[in-house]
């Protein structure tokens, strides 16, 4: 969970400086820099969200040809940002990524029966459905409160509530019942 958490972090920080700096002046020689440097920081959170599904789906003990075909497929995104540096992109490469937590999470919800972990599930869902509102570009407001000020939004909830379901599969995998 740590690459995912650092990736989610390093995105925010590089995208929320890009956004704020350098989004309205892509003649600044800082732009394209910044932005794919938020996209690579995006792969690696995705690689994260398919690192923690594969664990949870397959324990930690069975899983290494997938660990690798991730680790090409996490090479292979990381050097398409070179070329294309659509934000859809990112998208297509963390989707499936959350799908295989999201059936990890389900799997460890029905062992557990936790409430926290339904919680993550709730999270892993709305991560789902932000995208979708950022790519149809539907906004509040379309100064005060933009698509993607809405997608960021609904990630922020998102990832409040994996972060909370990640804590009960700790919890539970410890012996420990919430």
């Amino acid at each position: 969970y740590l690459i995912l958490f650092l990736g989610f972090s390093l995105s925010s920080l590089i995208g929320g400086t890009f956004h704020g700096f350098f989004n309205n002046n892509p003649s600044s020689q800082f732009h394209s820099p910044f932005w794919q440097a938020t996209l690579i920081c995006i792969g690696v959170s995705a690689y994260g969200f398919a690192l923690s599904g594969i664990h949870l789906i397959y324990g930690f003990d069975n899983n290494q040809k997938y660990k690798n075909l991730l680790n090409r497929l996490f090479l292979l995104y990381a050097a398409s940002t070179f070329f294309y540096k659509s934000f859809l992109m990112a998208i297509t490469f963390y989707l499936p990524s959350t799908i295989l937590t999201l059936i990890g999470f389900v799997k460890a919800f029905h062992r557990s029966n936790n409430k926290n972990i339904k919680l993550g599930v709730w999270g892993l869902c709305l991560s789902l459905i932000a995208p979708i509102i950022q790519q149809a570009q539907l906004s509040l407001h379309p100064v005060y409160f933009t698509y993607n000020a809405a997608y960021h939004t609904i990630i922020m909830v998102a990832l409040y509530l994996f972060y909370i379901g990640v804590a009960g599969i700790l919890n539970t995998t410890s012996g420990e019942k919430t």
